[in-house]
């Protein structure tokens, strides 16, 4: 006998919204934050209209059938490599997962569905909330056995943006900061024109979701000769102690480490508004180094790398080097296969000639501190030293 089971549900990016009829546009971008909400809002509802009109048809056909196919909600994967500067949904593949209504993912769809509550009260209630905050609610709320860790959490939030297929910034979830921006650049509030906020001397401010909100003409980078983007929180602290902004005008950007969504956004957005300004990296000299630099590439293709090179490392000390462990090794090795190494002369080269690890810190072994700050950078940036 053939199946008469429905068809897995889909995204309801393609079904028509429960009280409009129409069909929803969501990655688009919203004219407001109000129109957000009720795209985000809709959308909820719609995909939990469409399970219950599928699984009503599922039973209908189990009972009229001996071929059965269970229900299923089609998930797409979030692609974390890639970043859309206004948030956008961007899948890592175009394979898709069936998430079925089978004993073995009943945890997980429960998982789902609770996500998707909080995501669907949050734009109810006009209100917006960072995973970890999320966690916290689920536990107050009675939900703490569902999410007994951050990670599972998480991996819901996840869920529900492949069903979704809406970015988090849209669906009002936020990234927990973490990168940090000082320099020649000022934020203008859109509710109080006449007050900015500016990102000047030594201190930082954490990038938040509020800087990418701003329109483009109340972003300003001022005089800056260029967006210094460094690897480590460690050594941009040390910069700007070392009084850089003193000696070149630009904007210092970290991601302390590897690169979270936010810092990577608004590197897009400062390329969109400020398309002179070079965008360029400095990191350790080793695989990690090399790795967070792709990571950077890959959301911002402009991006050059400023070092460290092998001509940077080569005077100094021996007893500054660190030796290579094994997963360094494998790194290397993975990287000598990567598509953006193995396409660019310069970087195989680069690549293929570490045999010891130099960290940023390592300069100081020949350098002081305020002479890196105030001639070693600013001169390999004026000197386009990069690759």
């Amino acid at each position: 006998a053939r199946s008469t089971a429905p068809a897995p549900l889909r995204s309801s990016l393609a079904m028509a919204t429960p009280s409009t009829g129409r069909t929803a546009a969501l990655n688009g971008a919203p004219a407001s934050a109000a129109a957000r909400r009720q795209v985000a809002t809709e959308a909820v509802e719609t995909l939990v209209l469409g399970v219950v009109r599928m699984l009503v048809k599922a039973t209908r056909a189990d009972l009229s059938s001996s071929v059965r196919t269970p229900a299923a909600v089609i998930l797409s994967d979030p692609c974390h490599a890639l970043v859309a500067e206004d948030g956008d949904f961007l899948a890592s593949t175009q394979r898709e997962q069936r998430l079925e209504f089978r004993p073995r993912s009943y945890r997980r769809l429960v998982r789902f569905f609770a996500a998707l509550d909080l995501v669907h009260h949050l734009n109810t209630s006009s209100r917006s909330a960072t995973q970890r905050e999320l966690f916290y609610r689920a536990a107050a709320t009675g939900d703490g056995q569902l999410f007994r860790s951050q990670n599972v959490m998480d991996k819901a939030i996840r869920d529900v943006v492949g069903a979704l297929r809406i970015g988090r910034p849209r669906l009002g979830v936020l990234t927990s900061e973490k990168g940090l921006v000082a320099g020649a650049l000022a934020f203008r509030d859109p509710d109080k024109p006449s007050s900015w906020s500016a990102v000047r001397g030594a201190s930082a401010m954490a990038i938040t979701e509020a800087m990418l909100c701003f329109a483009d003409d109340s972003i300003e980078v001022g005089a800056a000769r260029c967006v210094l983007v460094v690897e480590k929180d460690t050594f941009f602290q040390n910069l700007l102690q070392g009084r850089l902004l003193t000696s070149l005008p630009l904007v210092l950007v970290t991601g302390r480490g590897y690169p979270d969504l936010l810092t990577r956004r608004l590197l897009q957005r400062l390329q969109r508004t400020a398309p002179q300004l070079p965008q360029v990296y400095l990191g350790d000299y080793d695989p990690h180094g090399v790795s967070i630099f792709l990571v950077y590439l890959a959301s911002c293709p402009w991006m050059r790398w400023l070092g460290m090179h092998e001509a940077h490392v080569r005077n100094l000390p021996e007893q500054a080097a660190l030796p290579f462990t094994p997963r360094d090794t494998a790194l290397k090795a993975s990287l000598l296969r990567r598509p953006e190494v193995v396409g660019n002369e310069r970087y195989a080269a680069q690549v293929a000639a570490m045999d010891r690890k130099f960290e940023l810190e390592a300069l100081h072994a020949t350098h002081g501190a305020e002479e890196i700050a105030l001639h070693f950078v600013p001169e390999k940036i004026l000197r386009r030293a990069w690759i």
